[in-house]
């Protein structure tokens, strides 16, 4: 399908939309994960064409233009990585209905928005439920790695770094998984994979070549409870990663259970965790939740979509804090919604938040709460299709322009069942951008300006990009052993500064660290001359 303009008139684009539908749309909720506590959505969506549907004209709206690639069918649920080295995020994808091979598959980008077939790999158990997994590079060789979950095992497989998986490393574990997610808790400089199991959260501590400890439990909730991670991320700025997870309390019926206390399990740096109740008694289960940094202050966030709407809305934004305490924003979409994903795309300088949605006109869309000042937010629409299944929303830079892109992938049940992934490539024009190209690695710091050993005649620009395995929360600029600059340019994998400066005359020792959640560093160092 070719590129696809979202752009021109929003009113009477709209009412184009509005009069071209000929189906409504369909929701159906499924909830059979693990243990009757874990839940997972599967929308059968509507709409007929992609624009900007704008409450009002406000300025700083994001466009963009819309590539489809072929994908395997009833992919649902997909995450990114680079596993090609080649800077681009890659698809790593399961599916909403288990293939008769039982497999999940890999699609590498191509660099224009669109991506390769995709390769399968099998998995050994058949899985009932829905498949878990993430990424990272578990021994430590630069390149990055899938983890998985496939009934009571936890896979490993190292990519080879040139887009291709060995065969997986098999760790049997004593329960069923619900969820995981990964990071490295202890600062050994090894990635460990934080778990639920039942109605525990446990930690297998890495070894930095690909294997892992038995599961050490944590935390164990009452008998009567279900727990659910929603991520990974430093939520008090202490350098240390934290799990946040939910405790969901019954009695469930098929819409939902009672209430969902949030907690965070605030990491020490070692081995030792501190848990706290964080926001308690939501109202049934908050089924879509992650992290990221909304305001940019250098602070996890968690947001997510509420099961039962309040008066003020139906979404809430928790904002981590020093403190070890969560600020609630609530926050009105248009309808109902699937998982948020954290980004500036409208180039405002502003993280915002997406997600699938439908809204009160029985459409499919993606939804964007677009970040003002003082944590404000303006909501916009990006109409989708018509009869489609939709899986996992996800944001990378999938064509190397230095601005996030939105994929999602959605099968077409109308008649023909066909899946393919919708690459939404970010046309917004703006200036609050990376100045500097990000690494042509899956992992690594680029360094625009000053070059090294160049010769500054005035200020000194610095632009700068990071990207890591998994997401970063900052960028420091040092300059002569002194602190000269930190900020939170974040999004997903990626992260950018741009700063101006003046030195006195002479050469100067320049180094520039990036940062993740857990505090994983990156380093390189550089010098310039001030004339």
């Amino acid at each position: 399908m070719a590129a696809e303009a979202v752009r021109g008139n929003p009113v009477k684009d709209n009412l184009r939309a509005y009069r071209s539908l000929k189906k409504q749309c369909r929701i159906s909720t499924l909830h059979p994960a693990q243990r009757g506590f874990v839940y997972r959505f599967c929308c059968s969506l509507c709409t007929v064409l992609i624009t900007i549907a704008s409450i009002s004209a406000a300025a700083g709206v994001a466009t963009f233009n819309r590539e489809e690639t072929a994908a395997i069918q009833y992919t649902s649920r997909m995450i990114t990585a680079d596993l090609n080295g080649d800077g681009i995020p890659d698809l790593i994808q399961t599916y909403s209905r288990i293939p008769a091979d039982n497999t999940f598959s890999v699609q590498i980008a191509t660099g224009d928005g669109t991506f390769a077939a995709p390769v399968r790999y099998a998995l050994p158990i058949r899985q009932q439920t829905t498949v878990y997994f993430a990424t990272a590079d578990v021994n430590n060789d630069g390149k990055a790695d899938i983890i998985l979950i496939n009934e009571q095992n936890l896979l490993v497989y190292l990519g080879n770094g040139d887009g291709t998986l060995a065969a997986p490393k098999s760790i049997p574990l004593p329960d069923y998984v619900q969820t995981l997610s990964v990071a490295d808790f202890n600062h050994d400089g090894k990635i460990d994979v934080a778990l639920t199991m039942g109605r525990n959260i446990a930690v297998m501590y890495g070894d930095g070549q690909g294997k892992f400890s038995a599961p050490v439990n944590i935390l164990t909730v009452g008998a009567d409870r279900g727990v659910f991670i929603y991520g990974i991320g430093d939520f008090d700025s202490d350098a240390n990663a934290d799990i946040a997870f939910g405790i969901i309390y019954p009695p469930c019926n098929p819409s939902t259970c009672d209430h969902t206390d949030v907690h965070i399990l605030y990491g020490n740096g070692s081995t030792s965790f501190t848990d706290k109740l964080v926001f308690p008694g939501l109202r049934g289960t908050i089924v879509y939740l992650t992290t990221g940094d909304v305001n940019g202050d250098g602070r996890t966030d968690l947001t997510g979509l509420l099961t039962f709407p309040t008066q003020t809305g139906d979404m809430i934004v928790l904002y981590g804090h020093p403190t070890r305490t969560l600020t609630a924003k609530y926050l009105k979409t248009s309808g109902y919604g699937g998982l948020p994903v954290v980004a500036d795309v409208n180039g405002d300088g502003r993280n915002d938040v997406a997600m699938t949605a439908v809204n009160g006109s029985n459409q499919i869309v993606i939804g964007l709460f677009l970040g003002g000042p003082n944590n404000s937010f303006t909501w916009e629409e990006v109409l989708f299709g018509s009869s489609f299944e939709m899986g996992t929303l996800v944001v990378g830079d999938f064509n190397r322009d230095q601005r996030p892109d939105l994929a999602v992938a959605a099968t077409d049940t109308s008649n023909t069942g066909t899946t393919s992934v919708y690459d939404y490539l970010n046309t917004t024009t703006a200036t609050n951008w990376s100045p500097c190209s990000y690494p042509k690695a899956p992992h690594g710091i680029n360094v625009c300006s000053p070059a090294n050993g160049a010769t500054v005649k005035a200020s000194v620009h610095f632009k700068i990009a990071a990207s890591w395995f998994e997401p970063l929360r900052k960028i420091e600029v040092w300059v002569d052993g002194k602190k000269i600059v930190e900020q939170h340019h974040v999004w997903d994998k990626y992260a950018w500064l741009k700063a101006t400066h003046t030195f006195a005359v002479g050469t100067h020792h320049l180094d520039v660290y990036s940062a993740g959640n857990d505090n994983a560093l990156q380093h390189q160092s550089s010098t310039f001359t001030m004339q």
